[in-house]
Formats: structure tokens, C-alpha cells, sequence
């Protein structure tokens, strides 16, 4: 009996010396994908910034590129002048002269844009 004892008391130890180097290994895999899973949500959370500034641009750029039609459309001649035609932002409050000094002013036009309209 006492040697069961002993082989039960030995076969018990290793196998809770085996459950521990695997469950220290597990912990270890388990450190390792949060890392991981970290780092790609970081990278994610830049990528998600970025295009969002991208889309701002675009947005920008589309209510430029209206305006300039709007405007050239406005006039009889299409747009005259020895300047290349351009959009300039104004105020309600001010006047074309007021905004663009002694460059040529063929239209005034009002145009609204809002950010995720399309």
C-alpha cells in the first residue's frame, strides 16, 4: 500500500507539473494575441483617421469643383479675363470688389456643402 501511495502522490505531482507548464504556456500564447490584437486595432484606428481627412478632402474638392461650374455656367461668356478662372470664398457680407480686389469678377453664386451629404 505504501508504495501505491507513493506512485499515486509522484504521478499526481507530474501531473499537475505538466498543467502548469501548459497553462504558463497558454498564458504566455494568450499575452502574445492581445499584443498583436493591439497593434492591428491601433493601425486600424490611423487607417479609420486618415480616411475620414481623405473624405474631407474629396468632400472639399467636389464643392470646389461645383462652384467653379455654378460660376462659369452663370455668365454669358463662360468666364473671361487674362487670369485662369477660380473660385474665391465669400461672405454674404461683402461684396465681389470687396473680396477680389482688381481681379476680374464675372459672377457672384451661392453654394452650400455639408460634410456626408451627398
Amino acid at each position: 500500500k505504501v508504495f501505491s501511495v507513493v506512485f499515486f502522490v509522484v504521478l499526481l505531482s507530474a501531473v499537475t507539473a505538466g498543467g502548469k507548464r501548459k497553462l504558463s504556456k497558454l498564458n504566455d500564447e494568450i499575452t502574445s494575441l492581445k499584443s498583436a490584437f493591439s497593434s492591428v486595432t491601433a493601425r486600424m484606428n490611423t487607417m479609420e483617421a486618415e480616411r475620414v481627412e481623405l473624405d474631407q478632402a474629396h468632400a472639399w474638392q467636389a464643392l470646389h469643383m461645383a462652384a467653379a461650374a455654378a460660376c462659369r455656367g452663370s455668365t454669358s461668356s463662360g468666364g473671361t479675363g487674362p487670369h485662369a478662372n477660380f473660385v474665391v470664398a465669400k461672405e454674404n457680407t461683402k461684396s465681389c470688389d470687396q473680396v477680389c480686389g482688381d481681379t476680374a469678377c464675372d459672377a457672384d453664386i451661392s453654394i452650400s456643402g455639408y460634410i456626408g451629404q451627398a
